[in-house]
C-alpha cells in the first residue's frame, strides 16, 4: 500500500527486505498462477496476431488468384479465337483444293479432245499442261496450309487445356485460402469474446469494490476513495471469480500523466500496487506493503481504457503474497508485479 498522498517509491521493488533468517512456508496455490494467466493472455494475443497475418495472406492470395484467373481466361479466349481462325482457313484451303481438282479434270478433258485434233489443240494442250501444273502447285500449297492449320489447331487445343488446368488449380488455392480466412475469423471472434468476458468481469469488480463501504486508507494515492480525479489514481478493484482474484476497469486521468501524456514508471508501479492488497482483502485485516517487484512493459496513456487485476497467492501468518497485472481492454500486458503484504494493528500503526 502506498503512503497516503504520495506515489510509491520505485525502490520498493528491491528484492531485499524482511528478515533474511526466516524461511517462509509456501502453500500450494489453489487458483491459477500468474504465469498461467500470462500464458492465456499470450495465447489470445498470438491468436489475434495470427488472425491479422492470415487475413493479410488470404487477401494477398485472393488478389493473386483473381489476376491468375483473368490471365487464364484471356489465354483461353485467345486460343479459341485461334482455333476458329484455323477452322476458317482450313475450309478455305479445302475449297481451293476442290477447285484445283476440278480444274485438273477440266484440263484432262480438254487434252482428250485435243488428241483428235492435235494441230488445232496443241495450244490448248500446252495451256492444259500449264493449268495442271498450276493446279498441282495450288493443291500442294493447300495441303501444306491444311497441315499448318491442323498443327495450330492442336496447339490451340493444348493451350486451352493448360488454361483450364490452371483455372482449376487457382480455384483450389482460392478455396484453401477462403478456409484459412474463415478459421482466422473464428479465432478473432474467440479472442474478442474472451476480451469481452474480461471487461465484464472487471466492471463487476468495480461494482463490488469493498473500499466504497469500508476503507482503512481512504487517502491512498492508488485506491483511496477520498481522492479526487487527478489527485489520485482512483483505481478500484473488487473480488471476482473464486474470491482470490480482484479486477476493475480503470482509465488514467490526465492529471496523473506527464507532459507526454503517459504515466511515469513510479505511477505505473502505484497502479500495480493496491489490486494485490484488495485480493488479500483490506476489510478483513489492515495491511501495509512489505515488498514489491514489478516489470513495466509499456507506460499507460492518459484516457486509455485499462483493466487492473490482482491475485492472492498464499497467506503465511501475517504475510500475504499477491500478484497483480495491468492490461489494455484488448489484452495487451502493460505491467505485472509481485507483492508481500504485512498485517498490522491499525490502531498501533496510526
Amino acid at each position: 500500500m502506498s503512503s497516503p498522498g504520495l506515489p510509491p517509491d520505485s525502490s520498493a521493488g528491491s528484492p531485499t527486505g524482511g528478515d533474511p533468517g526466516r524461511r517462509w512456508l509456501r502453500r500450494k496455490d489453489t487458483g491459477p498462477s500468474l504465469e498461467e494467466l500470462e500464458a492465456r493472455i499470450a495465447e489470445q494475443t498470438a491468436a489475434a496476431e495470427r488472425f491479422a497475418t492470415l487475413r493479410a495472406a488470404a487477401e494477398k492470395a485472393a488478389t493473386e488468384q483473381a489476376a491468375e484467373r483473368m490471365i487464364a481466361e484471356e489465354t483461353a479466349a485467345t486460343a479459341l479465337r485461334g482455333r476458329s481462325e484455323s477452322d476458317t482457313r482450313l475450309a478455305e484451303a479445302q475449297a481451293r483444293l476442290e477447285e484445283a481438282l476440278q480444274a485438273r479434270a477440266d484440263a484432262e478433258a480438254a487434252l482428250a479432245e485435243a488428241v483428235s485434233a492435235r494441230e488445232a489443240a496443241e495450244a490448248t494442250l500446252n495451256e492444259a499442261y500449264a493449268a495442271r501444273e498450276a493446279a498441282e502447285t495450288v493443291a500442294q500449297e493447300a495441303q501444306e496450309a491444311a497441315s499448318e492449320q491442323a498443327r495450330r489447331r492442336a496447339a490451340a487445343d493444348s493451350s486451352a487445356a493448360a488454361a483450364a488446368n490452371a483455372r482449376e488449380a487457382a480455384e483450389v488455392i482460392a478455396a484453401e485460402q477462403a478456409a484459412a480466412a474463415e478459421e482466422a475469423f473464428a479465432q478473432r471472434a474467440a479472442a474478442e469474446a474472451a476480451a469481452q468476458e474480461r471487461a465484464e468481469e472487471a466492471e463487476a469488480g468495480v461494482a463490488s469494490y469493498p473500499g466504497f463501504t469500508l476503507h482503512p486508507f481512504d487517502r491512498c494515492f492508488t485506491c483511496g476513495t477520498a481522492r479526487e480525479a487527478g489527485d489520485g489514481l482512483r483505481l478500484f478493484t473488487g473480488p471476482v471469480g473464486d474470491g482470490r482474484r480482484t479486477a476493475g476497469t480503470w482509465t488514467p486521468d490526465p492529471g496523473v500523466a506527464g507532459d507526454d501524456g503517459l504515466l511515469d514508471v513510479p505511477t505505473t508501479w502505484a497502479a500495480l500496487d493496491c489490486p494485490g492488497g484488495w485480493a488479500a482483502d483490506f476489510t478483513a485485516q489492515a495491511m501495509v506493503l512489505g515488498r514489491m517487484t514489478a516489470h513495466v512493459l509499456r507506460r499507460p496513456a492518459a484516457g486509455e481504457p485499462l483493466v487492473a487485476s490482482g491475485l492472492l497467492r498464499e497467506r503465511d501468518g501475517r504475510k500475504f503474497r499477491t500478484a497483480t497485472a495491468l492490461h489494455t481492454t484488448d489484452g495487451e500486458l502493460l505491467g505485472r508485479a509481485e507483492q508481500v503484504w504485512i498485517e498490522i494493528d491499525l490502531a498501533r500503526f496510526s
